[in-house]
């Protein structure tokens, strides 16, 4: 029995090589579609969503809005096209130059090693330096950030599995030290993640759920039985955003919360300023500032 046993252990996979079999799949996919949401695991009922697309190595781009308690909040979005970044932070906006490559290298990164948020707003950042001629951002995130300490962290709901990781940086402070992630153990498929980020000394563990499509395909949840999910295009995955934010701004205004609603608005007039929607947002912005 102690000889099978042993032999069974062998025949396992460690939980670093499902990690790296995860981070393959985004790294060889032409296109990625990703429809994600995002909380503070404290904070369910700030529920946000977001999404992200990679197109090759020519066009990239990912737009969030993560709100916690109070009037604290944090708008993100970032735009690569035709050797050009542009990347706003809370309304602060930096534009710089990139190659198509090391972007959508950087781009895998968030979503395969720190999180989607996470990732935007550490190269924010780093954009930000070197706007200021304060040198090259990182070339590659992936050397900046490694992993280590892998662990099997048992099985999540649908079958699926959950590693757990620590982070190692080249610099300090680092903000983010653990993290885990949910993954569908037939496809490898990237469901979850959940990481403890620290700022100005208080830890948060920040969540981030995932509909992820790798060139095209349709994608089927962990767990047998379910129906596909279908495969959506960009256009409908920036309505799918748009839609979300316009119920977000209308719960404000049911709780009377008329500036925040207004915050909402404002950002999707900003964010999509030649979107089909625009005149509806326009609209509803123009009704909010009138109550």
């Amino acid at each position: 029995m102690s000889l099978l046993l042993a032999c069974a252990l062998l025949l396992q996979e460690s939980p670093e090589t499902a990690f790296q079999k995860i981070e393959a799949a985004i790294e060889r996919s032409k296109s990625v579609r990703v429809l994600y949401t995002l909380c503070p695991a404290g904070e369910p009922e700030n529920l946000n969503s977001g999404t992200m697309t990679l197109d090759g190595e020519s066009k990239m781009k990912m737009a969030a809005d993560l709100r916690s308690g109070g009037s604290s909040r944090v708008a993100i979005w970032t735009e690569f096209a035709n050797a050009r970044i542009r990347s706003s932070v809370a309304g602060h906006l930096v534009e710089v130059s990139g190659d198509g490559h090391s972007v959508r290298q950087n781009f895998n990164v968030y979503l395969s090693r720190l999180g989607i948020f996470p990732g935007a707003m550490f190269e924010h950042g780093f954009w930000s330096a070197s706007s200021r001629g304060a040198g090259k951002p990182p070339v590659d995130l992936k050397e900046i950030f490694t992993l280590s300490n892998f662990e099997a962290a048992g099985d999540g709901n649908d079958g699926s599995k959950i590693i757990r990781y620590s982070f190692v940086a080249a610099f300090k402070p680092m903000p983010l030290t653990w993290a885990k992630i949910w993954y569908d153990p037939k496809t490898y498929r990237l469901l979850r993640r959940e990481e403890c980020w620290t700022d100005t000394g208080k830890e948060q563990i920040l969540v981030e759920e995932y509909e992820i499509q790798l060139d095209g395909e349709k994608v089927a949840p962990a767990g047998a039985g379910k129906p596909e999910t279908p495969v959506r295009s960009d256009a409908e995955q920036e309505v799918l955003f748009i839609q979300a934010r316009l119920q977000v701004s209308h719960a404000h205004l049911k709780n009377g919360d008329k500036q925040r609603a207004i915050d909402v608005l404002e950002d999707l007039a900003a964010n999509f300023p030649k979107h089909v929607l625009l005149p509806e947002i326009k609209r509803l912005l123009e009704e909010a500032k009138g109550k």
